[in-house]
């Protein structure tokens, strides 16, 4: 206790003997006292367990955690490795919490850390809070209740920490929320949930060690497990140290994610499971713990795997012995560290055709599209294409780099496109003509004046922009409607149109009819034009 826990030893010895006396326990304080809990009250046993638990946390880091185990293992003779998870578990973790002084949900109060109950009114989908539902059928007849919310009907929310237990981590993985409570309003389970889970994903100690190949499937509500394996069993491991450096052509690789992953089979599909993981920095060097046997080492950067080493061969990438996984000769780091060396990324390429997408397909048809003399930026790097619009760029490191080209007049499609080692990746860049704004106001000469007076811009008008000819499919015909004070502003594809208003207005008893017709030709590179539009008198 002293080599790790120094001066808050002797915490530790008065938390496991005489839990009721610790100066700062949590025994007999209430449980769920935040909720309105007020009869349940921590016991001794849970009191030594929470304040245990609460005291190594906040002195010790993982590694540290792991070592101080790993030792009372040694000296004390006893080991726990196991931890279980029955399907039903789900449904009942309530119980759990309960019986672990965490929680009263479902015994005194309606939340705790864990979960909140709502109630949701059948006809208008609203939820409400149990005090809310009842201040509602105190006030209101039963005739009333039913008319306007129909049935309350109980509905509950599973918080974040329930997301975050071991319970849930270790049998269902690390799918969200929403994916998990998918179906459960409407059918009282999620019928995609089997396909969805993967058990122990993210944890780093603990590795899938069985999973029942028989499965609870009882598709009726309240089974949350229905068609997902009916027990799962993970092993606890300290974790084999693998470290190295990740390089290219001699140069540290920042930013790539090591990866732990372990091969799981779950009703005859493999899935990968992820475990620990580690962030390269500036110079390239990773540190992860690995349990035993053919575990693979993925490196993946912007997202993208660009390598995986399997620890199925020989020497430094034979398979992780149990000896090494649970660090047997504790006192030996040696005996439980593989140094990897560096692992060489190799480089890869980006090639492709710049174009005038003239059909507006984002595909290049060369017999269709045109190729462009155009700037093309990877990322940081610029490029030129040669006349055929070609580009190339060697030699980048696998990763993601946004693409895009640059030309007068043109707009690119942007993409990001993964970079993978020892391939040259073919992308084409799509190009359209810039659109063109155009601007103006709408008006008639009320009084014959010849020049626009107050109260004669026409609000609220339809500017029609009818192509006459296109110089590609990507202008339409299109419209614009002025404002209250008679302007319009819209932005076309260079082609020609025929621009037309239709406007009527009443003097007297008597309908007054003005029209426009014009002709704007808009050409590829041109910069905002003005087109005010003076209406014609009928």
């Amino acid at each position: 206790f002293e080599k790790y826990l120094g001066e808050k030893a002797n915490d530790l010895v008065e938390i496991i003997e005489n839990p009721k006396e610790y100066s700062n326990t949590t025994y007999g304080s209430i449980i769920g006292a935040k909720y309105g809990g007020k009869k349940y009250t921590v016991r001794e046993d849970n009191a030594r367990y929470h304040d245990a638990v609460r005291l190594i946390l906040s002195y010790l880091d993982d590694e540290n955690i792991t070592m101080f185990y790993r030792e009372m293992q040694s000296i004390t003779g006893y080991s726990v490795r196991y931890y279980g998870v029955e399907g039903y578990d789900m449904n009942i973790f309530n119980v759990f919490t309960f019986l672990a002084d965490k929680g009263v949900f479902g015994y005194e109060t309606p939340e705790d850390d864990y979960f909140k109950l709502w109630y949701i009114a059948e006809k208008t989908g609203e939820k409400y809070e149990p005090e809310e539902v009842r201040n509602i059928t105190e006030t209101m007849s039963q005739q009333d209740i039913q008319d306007i919310y129909g049935r309350f009907i109980p509905y509950t929310e599973r918080k974040d920490k329930f997301f975050k237990s071991m319970v849930y981590r270790v049998y269902i993985g690390n799918v969200s929320k929403d994916n998990f409570e998918y179906g459960l309003q409407q059918y009282g389970f999620n019928p995609y949930l089997p396909q969805l889970i993967t058990p122990t994903a993210g944890l780093k100690h603990f590795v899938v060690d069985f999973i029942s190949q028989k499965y609870v499937y009882y598709p009726r509500p309240g089974r949350l497990a229905t068609g997902c394996p009916a027990v799962v069993i993970a092993k606890y491991y300290e974790g084999a140290l693998l470290k190295g450096i990740v390089m290219s052509e001699g140069k540290p690789m920042e930013g790539v994610k090591v990866v732990v992953e372990q091969n799981v089979k779950i009703f005859n599909v493999t899935k990968t499971i992820p475990h620990d993981s580690f962030t390269t920095g500036e110079d390239g060097v990773f540190k992860v713990i690995a349990p035993a046997g053919n575990i693979t080492l993925s490196f993946y950067s912007g997202g993208n795997k660009i390598k995986s080493i399997t620890f199925n061969g020989t020497g430094k990438f034979a398979p992780i012995t149990e000896k090494e996984a649970t660090r047997e000769e504790y006192w030996n780091s040696s005996t439980w560290t593989r140094d990897l060396g560096i692992i060489n990324i190799e480089k890869g390429g980006i090639k492709g055709i710049v174009f005038w997408d003239k059909d507006g397909d984002g595909e290049y048809n060369a017999s269709i599209d045109k190729p462009l003399k155009a700037k093309v930026m990877i990322g940081d790097i610029e490029v030129s294409t040669d006349s055929n619009g070609r580009y190339e760029v060697k030699k980048l490191l696998p990763k993601s780099y946004l693409v895009t080209a640059i030309k007068e007049g043109y707009d690119a499609r942007r993409a990001n496109v993964a970079i993978l080692p020892n391939e040259t990746i073919w992308h084409n860049i799509s190009m359209t003509p810039s659109k063109v704004e155009v601007s103006g106001r709408v008006w008639y000469d009320e009084n014959g004046n010849g020049k626009l007076d107050e109260n004669e811009t026409v609000p609220n008008v339809t500017v029609k922009f009818n192509l006459i000819s296109a110089i590609d499919e990507n202008a339409r015909n299109t419209t614009a409607t002025t404002d209250e004070n008679g302007n319009y502003t819209i932005s076309l594809y260079p082609s020609k149109y025929k621009v037309s208003v239709e406007y009527e207005t009443t003097v007297g008893n008597e309908t007054v009819r003005y029209t426009y017709e014009g002709i704007i030709d808009i050409k590829i590179g041109d910069k905002p034009k003005k087109l005010d539009i003076k209406l014609r008198r009928e």
